[in-house]
């Protein structure tokens, strides 16, 4: 019951949740999305597939692929020797999944966002564990579900509270030094879609105390080790709970 197609063919058209940009949710249902990326982000698929798909990616599937095969995709594609930090940041590639860690449980997860639609899919190979979420609309709050439903899982099932992280020596120095606009290093680099890339910036702010923020969150990271940002209160953006720079 998953396909690319757009639009959806008959015999799934009437499965398909309606999506909606209202945060009052009863109301204005709008037509079928289509991607122009497509097939990048048009996959339609129910709960059941995905939780298919989540034992393929635990290993329960070995006529699919062999455990070697899955470990590489589970790997980050980034050699450690040239990118240390990069290769150990708590989000990095492997093949096609992100992999890293929260709370301590290594994850292995893809996420995507239409206008309408907003999903994280998330595998926890060592605790044989994965959890779907998938939000229709904005939420009456504006509240992206799914960091707040993956984190409380994590932190009710499959790991403790973490300890806090003292701030470093010095890092009044680094966090002024931090401040300033990014560019995303994914992004479109030719063709009409690069000027995406000039919408699509980070701004980093230093707080004065020894911390710094991103624009659009309300997390504030403090420097727990050279070159590693921690967060110390509020929510950041798209679950990045730690910066490497």
């Amino acid at each position: 019951h998953s396909t690319a197609a757009q639009p959806l063919p008959d015999r799934l058209a009437p499965d398909m949740a309606g999506g909606f940009k209202s945060p009052l949710m009863s109301r204005d249902r709008q037509p079928f999305e289509l991607i122009s990326a497509a097939p990048a982000g048009s996959m339609s698929a129910t709960a059941t597939d995905m939780a298919r798909f989540a034992n393929f990616v635990l290993g329960h599937e070995p006529r699919v692929l062999s455990p070697e095969s899955l470990r590489l995709m589970q790997t980050p594609a980034l050699d450690a020797s040239l990118a240390p930090a990069q290769a150990r940041a708590t989000d990095t590639l492997g093949l096609v999944f992100w992999v890293g860690e929260r709370n301590g449980v290594r994850q292995v997860s893809h996420g995507g966002d239409t206008d309408l639609f907003h999903t994280a899919f998330v595998v926890y190979p060592d605790r044989d564990t994965a959890i779907f979420v998938s939000q229709n609309g904005p939420g009456a709050a504006r509240v992206d579900l799914r960091q707040v439903v993956t984190d409380a899982f994590v932190a009710r099932y499959l790991a403790p509270e973490p300890l806090p992280v003292p701030a470093l020596s010095g890092s009044n120095a680094d966090a002024a030094a931090l401040a300033g606009w990014y560019q995303l290093s994914r992004r479109q680099r030719s063709g009409p879609l690069k000027l995406a890339s000039l919408v699509n910036s980070v701004s980093v702010t230093d707080n004065g105390n020894g911390t710094i923020s991103l624009a659009g969150a309300t997390a504030r990271y403090h420097e727990a080790a050279p070159g590693r940002w921690t967060v110390v209160e509020g929510r950041p953006l798209m679950g990045a709970e730690t910066l490497f720079v």
